[in-house]
């Protein structure tokens, strides 16, 4: 009886040791990921101001959704051929800061989402006050075959009213 008993506790030590290995792989997975999509959005925010469409480009999927307020949404392979020649005729016209404050992401095996509030400051080439954008935005994320992650759909929309 004794040695049922001791079995027992012994089964039972076994499975909470492999439950809590489990957590930890998990945990330490999931905190991976997080400090990846934190460096994509690093990424993303330091190209744009480098107006950087190569590695601007490279954070999303060839194929990802990008869903602009007051636009009709596009692709970033329609937009690839044409984004670094755009962002140089639009250097001419200033420095541009961005920053990204993802608030939330949620990681579901290898799909995720951040939410979060951007803001953006173009200085005037020439003097003046620079004009400042401040938005939110909701992003779907892909873990790809190599680990990395990409933005698959990008919706965003500007706290500044439109001038309706």
């Amino acid at each position: 009886m004794r040695t049922r008993g001791l079995i027992g506790a012994i089964a039972v030590l076994l499975l909470a040791g492999m439950a809590t290995a489990t957590f930890v792989v998990s945990a330490t997975s999931d905190n991976a990921d997080r400090v990846a999509i934190s460096e994509l959005w690093k990424i993303y925010s330091e190209s744009a101001m480098k107006r950087d469409a190569a590695a601007w480009l490279a954070v999303h999927e060839e194929n990802a959704f990008k869903m602009p307020q007051g636009r009709p949404m596009f692709t970033i392979a329609q937009i690839a051929p044409i984004l670094q020649e755009q962002w140089d005729r639009d250097a001419k016209s200033g420095t541009l800061y961005m920053g990204i404050d993802c608030h939330e992401t949620s990681i579901h095996g290898d799909v995720a989402w951040c939410m979060g509030t951007y803001v953006k400051k173009l200085r005037p080439a020439y003097g003046g006050a620079p004009s400042t954008f401040d938005g939110k935005f909701l992003t779907v994320l892909r873990k790809q075959a190599d680990g990395s992650w990409k933005i698959c759909r990008d919706c965003y929309n500007s706290n500044v009213p439109s001038g309706m």
